[in-house]
């Protein structure tokens, strides 16, 4: 399983130790030195072929951001795959502005052409499943994406995924659990239960570095969330161990695929 390193905008460089990654598309619009540095940052690594996924931000600003800055802001960094508008927590929502968003941007885009993740919510499993057909069955949507709040929902989203793995999983699909609610284990539990994954993007490897708390000690695990404005890492190697440690538990250690070690030392 592929891993998506998510920091605070001034530590953007923590990002670059995988391949993949996923950036809140805000991230790339400020008109500040901080704001060139992330461009230019991922620009590099778009150059050394990583793979890059434009989020619409709606876990960080509270709304997905205007289906118009959205494309604006993918077309101008060249990315991988666009993370479709989604309405936290509300399945109809996220339908009506994800359909809507993907005709908008589907006639738009030209000869660059992103994949596009559609994220599927509901507050019961009913209204989950429902959301989850009606992506399936959209052809443009090549990526399933599947959120973190599906653990405050449905108790634990490793043990929800085992339903989603006996459902229909067409051919052409792919799969990117967003975020990790409270516990990084879920990492290793994900990449060893559920193979059929490709990815996960977490800022709780940096988010729990910069507080001094390694992931891989389940005495004091805490919820630690994205916190854009933090400026300083005070426990860099704490921070650096707890990624090589979330990337071993991922199993995934370069564009080949090949398996790390994992961890729970």
């Amino acid at each position: 399983m592929r891993l998506s390193v998510i920091t605070p905008p001034a530590l953007y460089y923590y990002a670059g130790a995988t391949d993949y990654h996923l950036i809140p598309a805000h991230h790339f619009q400020w008109e500040n030195d901080l704001g060139a540095q992330i461009r230019s940052f991922y620009r590099f690594l778009a150059q050394r072929g990583d793979y890059i996924i434009l989020d619409n931000g709606v876990t960080e600003l509270g709304r997905a951001m205007p289906t118009e800055d959205l494309f604006y802001t993918a077309r101008m960094m060249q990315v991988n795959e666009v993370v479709l508008p989604d309405v936290f927590d509300d399945a109809e929502g996220t339908i009506e502005s994800t359909l809507t968003a993907l005709e908008v941007l589907d006639k738009e885009v030209g000869p660059w052409h992103p994949r596009f993740m559609a994220v599927v919510h509901g507050k019961t499993w009913e209204e989950w499943e429902h959301c989850y057909r009606v992506f399936m069955e959209e052809p443009r949507i090549r990526t399933i994406g599947l959120p973190k709040v599906m653990t405050r929902n449905f108790g634990d989203r490793v043990y929800a995924l085992r339903r989603v793995a006996r459902m229909p999983r067409l051919s052409g699909k792919e799969y990117h659990c967003l975020g990790v609610w409270d516990d990084p284990f879920e990492i290793l539990k994900l990449a060893d239960e559920h193979p059929w994954i490709r990815g996960i993007d977490t800022s709780y490897p940096v988010m729990s570095g910069v507080n001094g708390v390694p992931i891989d000690s389940r005495a004091g695990t805490q919820k630690f969330q994205l916190d854009e404005e933090v400026t300083e890492d005070s426990y860099p190697e704490v921070t650096l161990r707890n990624i090589s440690v979330a990337i071993a538990w991922a199993g995934y250690t370069g564009k080949e695929g090949e398996r790390g070690e994992k961890t729970t030392d």
